[in-house]
């Protein structure tokens, strides 16, 4: 279950090359990165002196480093050199630039821009922003944030069963460069282990039919386990032949009996594997 495919190289973006994107009195953007996969989106931010933003809901968390100047919320501050950490469900009155501010901001979802007239809140998302930067572009009509159904659907009846591991067969659904995500369909035979590991991402694993056995625990038709961040496991065991769809959200080092890491599973082994 080694790793054999590589990953893409970093992508560098030289944020002073870039134009900003926005009104014609000096406040705007430069989009340095979108991640559609995740729905995130990271952009220098640009406010002029005396602007105020909406009251607005943080649909998703946030965070922002001020480079110069600041502004001013929920009766705080921010000034260069400070960071500020906004959670998923924050609620912000309106904002204001006491002076002219540009800061470094990290945003994990939507932001959802409140209004007076009881209309639908203004959005700003990964999508929005990338509308944003394809009009500067000219590079034609908005885009589509939805892939057709058939692009994300896979039949499971039909699809092709192949060899994990030793008593284990998978169907790959879906993996991810972006976020190294992993989403698996495995079927293991009765009796066959799975090695004791070390859990570098969150996963999930819920069971179709069947029983396993992890840790003293088992595991019937029905029940889902969920594993956090740098959880170790022992072996996961197979008392009758079990189905069970698993979702690794980061690599999962494989160990032996004293510990040590012998293998290593993620996203690009999982690609070989389709492969």
């Amino acid at each position: 279950m080694g790793t054999t495919t590589t990953a893409a190289p970093p992508t560098i973006t030289r944020s002073g090359e870039l134009p900003w994107l926005g009104d014609e009195h000096g406040a705007g953007v430069r989009v340095l990165a979108l991640n559609p996969e995740a729905g995130w989106f990271t952009m220098l931010i640009k406010g002029r002196a005396g602007q105020v933003n909406p009251a607005h809901t943080h649909v998703g968390g946030a965070s922002f480093y001020v480079l110069s100047g600041g502004f001013d919320y929920r009766g705080g501050s921010a000034r260069a050199g400070d960071w500020v950490w906004e959670p998923a469900g924050s609620v912000h009155d309106a904002t204001t630039h006491p002076e002219d501010t540009v800061y470094f901001g990290q945003i994990y979802g939507p932001v959802a821009f409140h209004n007076k007239e009881g209309r639908p809140p203004r959005m700003v998302d990964w999508l929005s922003t990338q509308r944003l930067v394809d009009r500067a572009a000219g590079s034609g009509p908005a885009r589509s944030g939805y892939d057709p159904l058939d692009a994300a659907l896979v039949r499971t009846t039909e699809a092709t069963w192949r060899e994990l591991a030793p008593g284990r067969q998978a169907q790959l659904l879906r993996t991810c460069a972006e976020t190294g995500h992993v989403h698996l369909l495995v079927r293991a035979a009765a009796g066959s282990e799975e090695p004791a590991r070390i859990h570098f991402g969150g996963a999930e694993l819920f069971v179709l039919d069947g029983s396993l056995e992890l840790d003293g625990a088992v595991l019937g038709e029905g029940d889902h386990l969920n594993e956090p961040v740098g959880a170790r496991r022992g072996p996961l065991k197979a008392l009758t032949e079990a189905t069970y769809l698993l979702s690794l959200y980061g690599a999962v080092a494989y160990t032996d009996a004293d510990g040590r890491i012998t293998d290593v599973f993620d996203w690009t082994s999982a690609a070989a594997l389709a492969d």
